[in-house]
């Protein structure tokens, strides 16, 4: 039997734009298979920034909890205050690493590393038709793509 956890999913994220990504203070969770030793997190995916990673408007990017990325290209959950996006990182070791999106659909951000914190690094994708919620709040989708 394969062991299996739930992980909250916090809200929307999208590539092109920072936005605030948060529902509520009550998430619901998706069930996961597979084992874990770091505490993860969920976000709706709701644009079409990382498509030539085959990442795709409407899919669940899987996040383990991380601080700043220790490999280039890396997928990363950014925050600036309130506010998030999810970017490919790019020159990790420069004072001003670029987050980039695929292709060339959306601008690249170069920001200082002190204006921005890294808080995940992508780990899986889960395809929105695939989801496996272990509680739905009122039947509704709250999470606005």
């Amino acid at each position: 039997m394969k062991e299996a956890y739930d992980i909250p999913m916090v809200g929307s994220v999208f590539t092109r734009d920072w936005s605030d990504p948060l529902i509520d203070d009550h998430y619901p969770h998706l069930h996961i298979e597979g084992s874990c030793v770091r505490q993860r997190f969920a976000v709706q995916l709701c644009d079409d920034g990382l498509e030539s990673l085959d990442i795709h408007d409407g899919d669940y990017l899987v996040f383990v909890q991380a601080g700043w990325p220790t490999t280039e290209e890396a997928v990363c959950f950014v925050q600036q205050g309130d506010e998030a996006i999810v970017r490919i990182m790019q020159g990790i070791y420069d004072t001003e690493p670029t987050l980039a999106a695929t292709g060339d659909r959306y601008a690249d951000i170069v920001l200082h590393r002190n204006q921005f914190i890294v808080n995940g690094q992508l780990v899986g994708v889960i395809r929105h038709k695939d989801a496996d919620w272990v509680q739905e709040i009122g039947g509704e989708e709250f999470w606005g793509c």
